[in-house]
């Protein structure tokens, strides 16, 4: 059996006995225009024809979609969700539908997502930028609409950024590790690039330990997949520096669970007199030893409520843009971090 087509207004008004004008009044909200007879009769008709009424086609006549597009490059990361959340109950508090895309890190996802939202006509964007090409980053620049990132700056983009204070989470991270008497730390990146959050974190790393005289500070930039290069890197620095109570301060979550399988790989056991290894990490995916855990939930509702533009309140392009930075607080192995419910 054909399904039924969908009820229309012209529908609504035929079964109602009036025009097209009384049904949009009704629609909108003027229903003080219309007589209690005729109320009754648009009201039984919607009930009768189940009319659902187009809010895309509505919200298009009237310049207003009240949809707001996420862009994220992973949901299966615990860090994207709890951000996810916070901006799908801002966006609910304000009266806006979310439109989530997951870019699944690949770049012709980014573009498309980019288009399809563009097509969708949202009024505005927000983006998890971290893991996004320069491409994909150089579209969103083209892109005219009213936009807040998470996490990362784009050079020369005025634009809304939220995050978290990476010069405070590093110079925590790493004094931590110096009063827990670590003679060596090695600080563990993916390739800096123009990613401001690693070239960040790495600065307040070497400027905290310039304060401490007699502690051995170095770095390393290494591919995510790449395990042996990962391996040789963490074999070297054990070997050079024999004898001191080592640490290992990884940049990210992801590149933390690389860190802990590599060193599982070269037999340097976490704990072992021979090699007291600790590790540090931002995402919050896993504590093996000690973790800075964002409030990130926080920071996905920071991104819709901060950004008025997003929320049509301010023109878009002739505000100038903000900043919101959180900062971050330590968790111990033996204190795990726990979502924050704000």
């Amino acid at each position: 059996m054909a399904k039924a087509a969908r009820a229309t207004i012209s529908d609504v008004a035929k079964a109602a006995k009036t025009g097209k004008t009384s049904i949009s009044r009704y629609l909108n909200g003027e229903k003080h225009l219309l007589s209690d007879d005729l109320l009754s009769r648009i009201e039984k008709a919607i009930a009768e024809l189940d009319y659902r009424p187009s809010l895309m086609a509505r919200g298009l006549k009237h310049g207003r979609t009240r949809l707001i597009g996420l862009i994220i490059a992973d949901i299966t990361n615990p860090y994207s969700v709890n951000v996810m959340s916070g901006i799908e109950a801002a966006c609910r508090e304000k009266g806006f539908t979310l439109l989530v895309c997951n870019t699944n890190n690949e770049l012709d996802q980014e573009l498309h997502y980019l288009d399809l939202l563009r097509s969708y006509q949202v009024e505005g964007i927000v983006v998890n930028a971290v893991g996004m090409r320069e491409d994909g980053l150089n579209r969103l620049q083209q892109s005219a609409l009213p936009m807040v990132l998470i996490d990362r700056k784009i050079p020369d983009f005025a634009c809304d950024v939220v995050g978290l204070d990476n010069a405070q989470a590093a110079t925590t991270a790493t004094e931590h590790l110096v009063e827990k008497g670590f003679e060596a730390i090695l600080f563990l990146s993916e390739p800096l690039g123009s990613v401001n959050t690693r070239r960040e974190r790495l600065s307040a790393f070497r400027a905290t330990l310039a304060r401490h005289h007699g502690v051995v500070a170095e770095n390393a930039e290494v591919q995510l997949n790449d395990g042996a290069m990962l391996d040789n890197v963490l074999r070297q620095f054990h070997a050079r520096h024999r004898g001191m109570r080592k640490a290992v301060i990884s940049a990210n979550g992801a590149l933390t669970l690389q860190v802990a399988r590599a060193l599982k790989r070269v037999g340097l056991i976490w704990g072992a007199i021979s090699a007291c290894w600790a590790s540090t990490n931002w995402s919050g995916r896993s504590w093996p030893a000690s973790v800075l855990p964002p409030s990130n939930s926080r920071r996905g509702r920071s991104a819709t409520r901060r950004s008025n533009r997003l929320f049509g309140a301010l023109p878009a392009l002739t505000t100038p843009s903000a900043n919101g930075y959180f900062p971050a607080s330590l968790s111990s192995a033996d204190q795990p971090p726990v979502n924050d419910p704000s």
